[in-house]
């Protein structure tokens, strides 16, 4: 039956539930660094694999600037790896964007956004690449998934995003007949669902769950028995 929970026995904080008919969307952000941008799609350095052919939202700033563009992913390929202070080795990626749904005001705002940051002469050929220095852009990739299994704490969910452990990221869930509420989660657990698959098993703990939250949750899992508050 759709939304239908059946307890699982575990020894956990709260009682965890299979359940079915419960998603949502999450959206994980990415720092990275711009290499040469043009008005049609820009290079960019970042220490995490970015999906080709997804789609993700970029967010430019510079000074009193903002620039919020679509992009896709046309290719991407790891380019070296580096050491962090802590003596960690970190890959570093490269990958291309290309913009969509430009039009004539965004276009604007991209040749003054070049105009602002770049590092040689505007040619006159303005669908030119530029470098850009050191400027920075943040990418947004916006992903469904399926919860698999809930508690109070946290929950079991599908998705074909591959996080990282501590990875935070905002979320939205679809509560069955509760509509939908807003949250933040910390990626506690990574496993590929099968090895043919592109589909991750990601285990996500709530991070400062709201009060009004918590109790539509607690609604929701007291359907099918004793939840702790």
């Amino acid at each position: 039956m759709e939304g239908e929970l059946k307890p699982v026995k575990e020894m956990r904080r709260h009682k965890r539930y299979e359940v079915q008919g419960v998603n949502g969307s999450l959206t994980f952000s990415v720092d990275a660094k711009i290499i040469n941008m043009s008005l049609e799609g820009m290079a960019i350095e970042t220490t995490r694999r970015l999906n080709i052919n997804s789609d993700y939202s970029v967010r430019l700033r510079h000074e009193d600037q903002h620039l919020e563009l679509k992009g896709k992913v046309v290719w991407s390929t790891l380019s070296r790896t580096e050491k962090t202070p802590d003596g960690d080795i970190v890959p570093i990626y490269k990958a291309g964007i290309r913009f969509v749904d430009i039009l004539d005001e965004k276009s604007r705002a991209i040749i003054s956004f070049i105009e602002n940051n770049r590092i040689v002469t505007l040619e006159k050929r303005i669908l030119g690449r530029f470098r850009m220095g050191a400027k920075s852009a943040l990418l947004e990739y916006p992903q469904d998934y399926v919860v698999r299994k809930m508690s109070l704490s946290g929950m079991l969910i599908e998705t074909e995003m591959p996080l990282e452990k501590e990875d935070r990221v905002d979320m939205s869930l679809k509560i069955p007949d509760s509509g939908e509420i807003t949250i933040k989660g910390r990626v506690a657990s990574v496993n590929k669902k099968d090895e043919s698959e592109d589909f991750y098993l990601l285990g996500i703990e709530f991070i400062d769950l709201g009060q009004d939250e918590k109790n539509t949750l607690s609604e929701y899992l007291k359907k099918v028995g004793d939840v702790e508050k």
